[in-house]
């Protein structure tokens, strides 16, 4: 079974207060901004922020992908995701 799915290709925000990009690179990349309002973690593998989440501009890219998975996965993962997108074969 296929189905559309995204993955992160860049993790970056701007904080609003000092105006730094601050950007993650890989998994556990932890960085603050200059003036430690905000913080990104988590490269590729996840979207994290700390600190004052009300005053940033999200800036991360994403992309969208076909992912191949087992009946037993889909059950499993997106039994009650009605945002799942099933690509036929």
């Amino acid at each position: 079974m296929k189905i559309k799915d995204q993955r992160i290709v860049v993790n970056k925000a701007q904080c609003i207060k000092c105006k730094d990009i601050i950007e993650s690179t890989h998994q556990h990349d932890f960085k603050w901004c200059s003036c430690h309002s905000l913080a990104v973690d988590g490269g590729t593998a996840y979207l994290k922020r700390c600190g004052d989440i009300d005053n940033f501009i999200e800036l991360s890219e994403m992309e969208d992908y076909i992912r191949t998975v087992t009946s037993d996965y889909m059950e499993e993962h997106y039994r009650n995701n009605p945002d799942v997108e099933i690509v036929e074969d």
